[in-house]
């Protein structure tokens, strides 16, 4: 039964235990510093009503604010019991909160601001739903652990506000596992009140998700860092379900972060213990943990299709391009993504510890007409899964001799290894053709066995006239006549296979091999060999 009361006050050193539901309704309660007033029920603070908390307010049922609730710097709620509680705050701000259920939940009906601490002294969590739950700059959390966390897998937020570099640990999970994520800020601008929100989804992120990826985790962090007019480099550090969470090899998962208009960064990192570790900087994004990808920025020419000036590539055979890639891995795309690239290549990763004796990494990218290597979306830098954090990198081609970079390099995304200059140095000796002002990989291994050779028994020349003369179409055995299609035999890749005649496949093999540095003596049985490795 709801009564209306002109004022009451809870003085100092008193603890008074209503057993009924406390409604105010028109009157002015307060409770003083060092008074506790406990509610075995609900607290129901209506329009037009006052309640100034200075001292303790437990609750053991719901907390609905529609009128004035004030809450001092000496101020407490804690929520008791063993049921379910719900919280409206009204747009009040509450000092401390502290949970200390035996069994329940506390379910957030609105947007709750704490300026002080959220405190758990028992079990129980923290429901946000549809609503955030804000903490101010200098806002703490403790007691924090499983059955004792803010269920923030809503599309509410638990949001932070950060007023200077820091680190904070949102103790945040779904609605079974406890899995917080630390967010550490460095640089940035924090003028105003920008704030750092997160979420949790028990799922697997699809979008960060390359096609390749063997072990991974079904988990990722939802978070919105976009009201920094200059938005800090995060570091992240999320911890999933060890058990639940993963799928293959926990060994072997990193930290990834995804954003639409980016996509995705492979850069972090495993942080032991059932963590991963990533850095990222833009506004909102999610986080999550994948294989170890490694990624880079490379950038190559292939000598068969370069023009004279050494500035692009032809792009003749996009069209018949084979959605399945030519190399090991075998990757597979729905569609050729872009009419500028060229063909398929391989990257490989060769072991820093070992000077590049061994491989230890491969992957297939696209290479586009100005040289720049691609992901398998067309765009972004290619990665390269269980990668090591460093290592030689190479860039082979299914008819041209690869290319090997002679200096370990990090494999972390903020490096960039350029074979068309002429100031990088590679393995090998004449390792690259010189066209116009640029390197380029040589052209002419139609047999792909890793050497160019003009004459002999184990001639280029042989798998040219293979296609030519074994082509269903030229029944007549006809040398001139030009096969068409996706084959390494065409060492110009215009999408036709030439014996003889002015536009030959042999042109390539014999200038490869005949003006070659290294063939001081123009002897067409020299062979012209790729070096890749130590």
């Amino acid at each position: 039964m709801k009564k209306t009361l002109l004022s009451l006050v809870f003085a100092v050193g008193a603890s008074v235990s209503l057993l009924a539901q406390l409604v105010n309704q028109g009157a002015s309660i307060i409770i003083e510093d060092g008074a506790t007033l406990i509610v075995e029920t609900d607290v129901d603070n209506m329009t037009g009503s006052t309640l100034d908390n200075q001292g303790t307010l437990i609750v053991k049922g719901d907390m609905t604010n529609a009128g004035t609730w004030t809450n001092s710097s000496t101020s407490t709620v804690r929520f008791e019991g063993t049921g379910d509680s719900e919280l409206t705050s009204g747009g009040a701000t509450i000092y401390k909160v502290e949970v200390d259920k035996t069994s329940g939940n506390v379910t957030l009906q609105d947007d709750a601001v704490v300026s002080s601490s959220l405190e758990w002294i028992g079990d129980g969590k923290v429901v946000l739903g549809d609503h955030d739950m804000t903490l101010a700059a200098a806002a703490t959390t403790t007691g924090q652990a499983a059955n004792r966390y803010v269920d923030a897998s809503g599309t509410g937020s638990m949001r932070k506000i950060y007023d200077s570099n820091s680190s904070f640990l949102f103790p945040v999970g779904d609605d079974d596992d406890y899995s917080p994520v630390t967010i550490a800020s460095n640089g940035g601008s924090y003028a105003g009140t920008p704030n750092v929100g997160v979420n949790v989804t028990d799922a697997v992120l699809t979008a960060a998700q390359p096609a390749d990826a063997t072990d991974y985790i079904s988990r990722y962090w939802s978070i919105d860092a976009s009201s920094f007019a200059t938005a800090p480099n995060f570091t992240l550090t999320g911890t999933y379900a060890s058990t639940g969470d993963v799928v293959g090899d926990a060994a072997d998962i990193n930290g990834v972060t995804y954003d639409a208009v980016n996509g995705l960064d492979v850069g972090g990192q495993a942080g032991g213990g059932g963590t991963v570790q990533a850095v990222k900087s833009a506004g909102a994004f999610d986080f999550t943990g994948t294989n170890r990808y490694g990624m880079i920025a490379l950038n190559a020419y292939l000598q068969g299709p370069l023009n004279a000036a050494g500035t692009s590539m032809s792009t003749a055979i996009n069209g018949i391009l084979p959605l399945t890639s030519p190399y090991t891995a075998g990757e597979t795309v729905a569609a050729i993504p872009a009419t500028d690239i060229v063909d398929w290549v391989e990257i490989e990763v060769y072991d820093a510890a070992a000077s590049g004796a061994n491989m230890v990494a491969s992957a297939s990218a696209f290479l586009k007409d100005d040289g720049s290597v691609v992901a398998l979306s067309g765009e972004g830098d290619p990665i390269i899964k269980n990668a090591p954090a460093s290592g030689f990198v190479a860039v082979r081609h299914r008819n041209h001799l690869g290319v090997m970079h002679d200096a370990s390099t990090a494999l972390n995304g903020t490096q960039t290894v350029d074979f068309t200059s002429t100031g990088t140095s590679t393995f090998g000796t004449d390792a690259q053709a010189s066209v116009g002002s640029s390197n380029a990989m040589w052209a002419g291994d139609a047999d792909g066995n890793n050497e160019i050779v003009y004459s002999g028994g184990q001639t280029d020349i042989i798998p040219i006239a293979a296609a030519v003369f074994t082509d269903p179409l030229n029944s007549s055995f006809d040398p001139t006549f030009v096969s068409v299609g996706y084959s390494d035999a065409d060492t110009d890749l215009n999408g036709e296979i030439v014996y003889s005649g002015g536009t030959t496949d042999i042109i390539k093999i014999a200038f490869s091999v005949f003006t070659n540095p290294s063939n001081i003596s123009f002897d067409p049985t020299t062979p012209l060999t790729g070096t890749i490795g130590n």
